[in-house]
């Protein structure tokens, strides 16, 4: 959670950052973007909020879509317990952790 509360507060002072020196405005994210933070445990749950979220965003048809999922399991595991993600084309993103 910390670091979720420190990636808002990077953001924030990124924009400020780029308001105050005019430096780079134009990538800033648009102003109606908001960001919702929610800790789940029951991983059923999570699968049932993500379900729904898929949902609403397929309903408000914004156009073409791609899911990048970064997940220790398996996609098809995910499809099994979360149907939406078979109605958008999905891309795996694989993260190579390196321990020094």
């Amino acid at each position: 959670m910390k670091k979720i509360l420190f990636l808002c507060l990077l953001l924030s002072t990124n924009i400020f950052y780029r308001i105050q020196t005019n430096k780079g405005e134009d990538m800033l994210p648009p102003k109606e973007m908001s960001f919702q933070i929610r800790v789940e445990v029951d991983i059923t749950q999570v699968y049932k909020l993500i379900q729904k979220a898929l949902q609403g965003y397929k309903e408000e048809k914004r156009g073409p879509t791609l899911l990048a999922i970064q997940s220790s399991r398996d996609v098809s595991q995910l499809a099994n317990q979360i149907s939406s993600l078979n109605d958008f084309p999905v891309a795996e993103i694989y993260v190579q952790v390196i321990i020094f």
